[in-house]
């Protein structure tokens, strides 16, 4: 378990960036929507590189 110490905070923040992005743009214009959705889709692309290299490092020989 302590090997997937250091995935920990790229998941955190994919997980911050998914849950509040709403709050992380601080405009109301008409770019909003797109701006949000931009975030998020940066959000899940940070958990699937990270799930990525967790099973990565499950199944490395070294393990």
């Amino acid at each position: 378990m302590e090997k997937y110490i250091e995935l920990l905070i790229p998941f955190a923040i994919g997980l911050f960036m998914i849950f509040m992005s709403d709050s992380l743009i601080k405009t109301t214009t008409p770019e909003y929507e797109n701006k949000k959705k931009k975030i998020k889709r940066l959000g899940y692309g940070l958990l699937g590189v990270t799930l990525l290299l967790a099973v990565a490092k499950y199944y490395s020989p070294g393990s």
